[in-house]
């Protein structure tokens, strides 16, 4: 059975993705380390710079294999803190994470 839509017929053959797996990469992806522009949620809190467990940060420089600097932004786009943290110390975002906004 396809799932092809019937009304496709402009979809070129090396466009269609019928045979394709869903999620075929996705455990290798969520494996591979921190780079640059990974979204990452801080695992804790560090009061010094304003920020608390679960704030949402994006890397912005990776050093070697275990530390990685990661920029927090306020809601208006100004910076909060530019910090190097261990690696351990954030997570990759993932799609079931939720946003949310607290004042300072």
């Amino acid at each position: 059975m396809s799932t092809r839509p019937e009304n496709d017929a402009e979809v070129l053959p090396e466009y269609d993705l019928t045979g394709g797996v869903r999620g075929k990469y996705s455990e290798r992806y969520h494996r591979a380390p921190l780079k640059p522009l990974d979204a990452v949620v801080l695992e804790r809190d560090l009061p010094e710079h304003g920020l608390r467990r679960g704030d949402l940060g994006a890397v912005v420089d990776v050093h070697g294999s275990n530390v990685v600097e990661v920029e927090f932004v306020q809601t208006s786009g100004r910076t909060q803190a530019l910090v190097t943290v261990d690696a351990s110390d954030v997570r990759a975002a993932e799609a079931h994470d939720m946003v949310a906004a607290r004042k300072l």
